[in-house]
């Protein structure tokens, strides 16, 4: 049996992207909402589920299941809470209008990619330091 969820499933996806996005450029975290994938679970309700991409999910994540706050529109909606019950991954459920939202990132994590051939180990130190004999003077001919 299908439950019918209060308000429309997208308008729950894109409030949660709006959630994620203030979440992220307020902290300045770089973590990145992937490909949403839209189930329903065994009750019938409807459920979002996007992974968390980039640099800091590991604090971003829980900060935002710790700080941020959803509009509550009927008694059975949840507010953000951090899960670590499913084997494999991090993540925040929360329950709106109906419509369970998930934001997760595996755990652990993969390893960090690192860049090839040192394309990016350049670094001041390589870089020739200033001197006088960078710019050298130019002598003055004299024709006497």
């Amino acid at each position: 049996m299908t439950t019918t969820p209060a308000i429309d499933p997208h308008a729950v996806r894109d409030q949660a992207v709006h959630a994620w996005l203030m979440h992220a450029t307020t902290h300045r975290y770089d973590a990145r909402l992937t490909t949403w994938t839209y189930t329903v679970n065994a009750a019938g309700e409807p459920v979002w589920s996007a992974e968390l991409a980039g640099a800091d999910v590991e604090l971003a994540l829980p900060r935002f299941a710790s700080t941020t706050r959803l509009l509550l529109r009927a008694d059975s909606d949840v507010l953000p809470g951090l899960s670590v019950e499913l084997e494999g991954r991090v993540a925040v459920w929360w329950r709106q209008g109906g419509v369970w939202v998930e934001l997760w990132h595996a755990d652990p994590l993969p390893p960090a990619v690192t860049p090839l051939g040192g394309l990016w180990r350049r670094t001041v130190e390589v870089l020739p330091k200033p001197s006088p004999t960078l710019f050298p003077t130019q002598t003055k001919e004299t024709n006497r």
